[in-house]
């Protein structure tokens, strides 16, 4: 059995929407993947990566630094892609439906 870790990590928001319905969405379909126990805290609000009333209560805007923390056997992992999501303007015109990059 893998050993449980904790890991942090700051990400900005870079949704130029904030973190919105739709970036939640994908962050807690990602959450969902992940063994780990997942959070987001701004300021002195902190939601749980599993739920998307609570990511959306953050009111996390553009340019909005959060903390990640996660703990659990596959953490890294887990930070790693929430931090990626958050970080990503998925309002882009390059990407498609639910973030999918388009080739052009």
């Amino acid at each position: 059995m893998k050993e449980s870790i904790d890991c942090q990590r700051s990400v900005t928001v870079g949704s130029k929407f904030g973190l919105h319905m739709r970036v939640a969405q994908q962050v807690v379909r990602a959450a969902q993947r992940f063994h780990s126990t997942l959070t987001i805290r701004h300021d002195a609000i902190l939601a749980d990566a599993r739920s998307i009333l609570s990511i959306l209560i953050l009111g996390a805007l553009h340019g909005v630094v959060l903390d990640l923390h996660a703990t659990g056997p596959d953490a890294e992992e887990a930070i790693t892609e929430i931090a990626h999501l958050i970080n990503a303007d998925l309002d882009d015109v390059e990407y498609g439906k639910f973030g999918a990059k388009l080739s052009v």
